[in-house]
């Protein structure tokens, strides 16, 4: 929880509360019994979703000590009181408060975005072919000027955007009548009101209590504020079975820029064919004369090469995050975690120190215990992050998959069958796997290297943290290591694609090519087979645990859930 929060709440009424101790030991004896009991009802308060994620500024950025009292107090009017929480949110104020909003926003959507623009997509080519979309560019391309070979393509700007649209009002609305309950301490704690405040306050074990999920916003600062620590020990202590979710804030806030270089590279891929359409007319033959396929090629793999080159940094920094995420496990100390007040500081302690048999120490061994280490850390681990947030960044891919579908839509049944087969490869397999590769790649330059960070502000541009700690020549072989995993990676995508382009052309007149139809479907399975098989060996084989892994966890009595 925040620690300003706390302090207001510990400063408001100084003068009037006992001592430290004695009031610890009036925490600690409420603790213990708040698994039977509720908040009172006069601050048993919280807040659904909705009014939750509406404005990321005052519900997480700007703590409640900085609002005016009628900021204050507007904040406190969308909670409202309730019985039982859907999930107790925990996080430090020290963190930024737009991650914490997109992180939240992403947990809640899920897969409902991805859902509507499967389904406006395949409304929109059922229309195009059946009547055809408002926009629709008709266009002829015949190779050398032969009649007898030609092919008619159409262009449907409206099925791209139908699907984004889809896209952004799903999750917009998905938002809007989400009917979970949040504790948020800043909107659910009244902050005008000092009696209630302090009573908000003290009545923590008791929310904790009720609350049916935990989810910590993490980030480096998490585990170095009391609050958040006494927050997830009396969480652990009063509901054992009870999920846990760390959301890592700063892998969901690149995941957001991966979205928008997504949306923009299937933007540019959709305007390039349209273009060509209306700057060529309708023959489209006279473009291959032209020097502007060779300099759309050119600026494909630019814009290829800077996807690539986002993601194997974003591998790098999630390497560090790994690895600064375990150093503050292993060392993890709670009498060591940072608190603004004393008397708080004091009464925390005491806290956790009598609701867990052998005081902090028996805390402290169980956050560096490997299985909660082990948990928690798997909560970045490559494959889980790529599976966790597929749904999200392919969303784009979908709404192209349904233009280029519209664009063969009036070829041959074997052109329509051969391009469904690259695309699906694409969706499903193509676009995970070199998503997961590249992931490693950035990691294993962050590994060769042994680079290491303990800045708070590690997750910059070609990771330049800790540069008082490194050498020149250290920070140039890194920025080259990631240099060249970008170019490789960029070249071997453009490759795999313009085979998978191949295999369409061939399928438009297989007899100009001297094929026949089962050599261009044999052709192209064979030619999509190696990111199927790439695909399953990193992420649904290597996602599998052994039968000793999985008697082991069946064991455990406190349940962890990591999702990304």
């Amino acid at each position: 929880m925040a620690t300003s929060v706390a302090v207001a709440g510990s400063s408001s009424a100084s003068d009037s509360k006992p001592s430290g101790v004695a009031q610890a030991s009036v925490i600690s004896q409420y603790i213990a019994a708040s698994a039977e009991l509720h908040p009172p009802r006069s601050v048993r308060r919280g807040v659904r979703v909705s009014n939750a994620l509406a404005r990321w500024r005052c519900a997480f950025d700007t703590t409640p000590d900085k609002l005016s009292e009628e900021e204050r107090a507007k904040l406190h009017a969308r909670s409202m009181t309730v019985e039982d929480v859907d999930a107790f949110v925990s996080h430090s104020w020290a963190s930024s408060g737009r991650r914490k909003w997109i992180a939240l926003s992403l947990e809640e959507t899920g897969a409902v975005p991805m859902a509507a623009a499967v389904a406006t997509s395949i409304a929109a080519i059922l229309i195009q072919r059946t009547w055809g979309l408002p926009g629709d560019i008709w266009t002829t391309w015949a190779p050398d000027d032969d009649d007898e070979h030609y092919s008619r393509l159409v262009f449907s700007p409206l099925a791209f955007l139908s699907g984004l649209l889809a896209t952004f009002i799903a999750g917009a609305l998905c938002l809007g009548v989400c009917k979970r309950v949040y504790f948020i301490d800043g909107m659910c704690i009244d902050q005008c009101d000092s009696e209630k405040k302090l009573l908000g306050i003290r009545s923590i074990g008791g929310f904790l209590s009720i609350s049916s999920q935990f989810v910590a916003l993490w980030d480096e600062q998490y585990f170095t504020r009391l609050w958040c620590v006494y927050e997830l020990a009396v969480y652990r202590a009063l509901n054992p079975r009870r999920p846990v979710l760390f959301l890592p804030l700063r892998f969901r806030a690149s995941v957001t820029v991966g979205y928008l270089m997504v949306l923009l590279s299937a933007t540019g891929v959709a305007v390039w064919p349209s273009s060509c359409a209306l700057f060529y007319g309708d023959d489209l033959s006279a473009l291959a004369s032209s020097p502007y396929p060779y300099v759309t090629l050119f600026a494909f793999w630019v814009a290829i090469f800077a996807c690539s080159l986002m993601t194997v940094v974003l591998g790098a920094n999630l390497e560090l995050q790994r690895s600064l995420l375990q150093r503050q496990l292993e060392s993890f100390d709670a009498s060591q975690a940072g608190c603004s007040s004393q008397a708080d500081r004091a009464e925390i302690l005491a806290a956790i120190a009598g609701i867990y048999e052998g005081g902090l120490d028996a805390f402290t061994e169980m956050v560096r215990s490997s299985e909660f280490k082990r948990q928690v850390i798997e909560l970045l681990s490559t494959r889980r992050l790529v599976c966790g947030h597929f749904t999200f960044l392919m969303s784009p891919m979908v709404s192209l998959m349904a233009f280029v579908i519209c664009m063969f839509g009036h070829q041959s049944a074997l052109t329509q069958i051969i391009t469904l087969i690259a695309l699906v490869a694409w969706l499903v397999a193509g676009f995970p796997f070199l998503s997961a590769l590249l992931l490693e790649r950035g990691s294993g330059v962050v590994r060769s290297l042994g680079i290491t960070s303990d800045s708070t502000r590690f997750p910059r541009l070609l990771s330049k943290a800790s540069a008082g700690r490194r050498t020149l020549e250290g920070d140039l072989d890194h920025d080259l290591g990631l240099a060249w995993a970008a170019c490789r990676s960029a070249s071997e995508a453009i490759l795999c694609m313009l085979v998978s382009i191949a295999t369409i052309v061939f399928a438009m007149d297989p007899g100009w090519f001297g094929l026949n139809a089962v050599a261009c479907v044999l052709i192209a399975l064979c030619s999509h087979l190696p990111l199927v098989a790439g695909a399953f060996c990193m992420l649904v084989r290597g996602a599998a645990p052994g039968r000793a892994e999985r008697r082991s966890r069946e064991t455990q009595p406190v349940s962890i859930l990591t999702r990304v």
